[in-house]
């Protein structure tokens, strides 16, 4: 699933949508069905406070679904590259400056050292976020189609907002992104200097709203 899911699974209710369509679905479907709700949610980690979610849940765990052998291949079955290249990310994190914003950068040159494949970087914007005093972090990836910008935070921090504000991407609250199309040491700069200025901003309203 891509990483900017605009449907959420984890708010469908397939009863309200078709009356009636819980006679149709199979040990197939309900596997389908969870493995969809598994990866929108990183294993209910997030986008999973709906208690009509954890009901769904049971009710297709009732029709037999080998729940084990799902999540291992959702989430154990990467390879040993993309770790590496994982690792290699891990040693570009940066706190920025006077913020609780987490910055990694994977330019052109690093993706292809690692031999980058589509999909090898699935979920390392998340990382950065089990720091506690990290708010948001932000995935810079150099794509031959522009540098893709990937932006997650935890809590009350928007970054669909900051997405939306300079570069008119969008998503969700605490999921966005968007699309910059100019060099990656362009793009870095003006990413980081932007979420200064964004900070900055939420840190004024806050202390005036105080």
């Amino acid at each position: 699933m891509p990483e900017e899911t605009l449907t959420k699974l984890s708010e469908i209710d397939v009863n309200k949508v078709t009356p009636g369509f819980k006679q149709y679905i199979d040990v197939k479907a309900a596997s389908c069905f969870y493995t969809g709700i598994m990866t929108d949610t990183g294993g209910l980690s997030y986008n999973s406070s709906n208690p009509d979610l954890y009901i769904l849940v049971a009710d297709l765990l009732r029709y037999g679904i080998d729940k084990e052998s799902i999540h291992d291949k959702i989430f154990n079955n990467k390879s040993v590259r993309r770790l590496k290249l994982l690792a290699a990310s891990l040693k570009k994190l940066i706190v920025i400056e006077d913020t609780n914003v987490a910055y990694i950068g994977l330019s052109k040159k690093l993706l292809d050292q690692y031999h980058y494949m589509t999909g090898d970087t699935e979920g390392f914007v998340n990382v950065p976020l089990q720091a506690k005093n990290v708010q948001c972090s932000i995935l810079l990836m150099d794509r031959p189609d522009g540098v893709k910008v990937s932006l997650r935070s935890k809590g009350d921090f928007s970054v669909s907002e900051f997405a939306q504000k300079y570069y008119g991407g969008g998503g969700h609250f605490n999921a966005s992104g968007a699309t910059l199309h100019m060099s990656f040491e362009e793009a870095e700069a003006k990413v980081i200097q932007d979420m200064k200025e964004y900070y900055s901003s939420l840190s004024l309203n806050k202390t005036n709203n105080q």
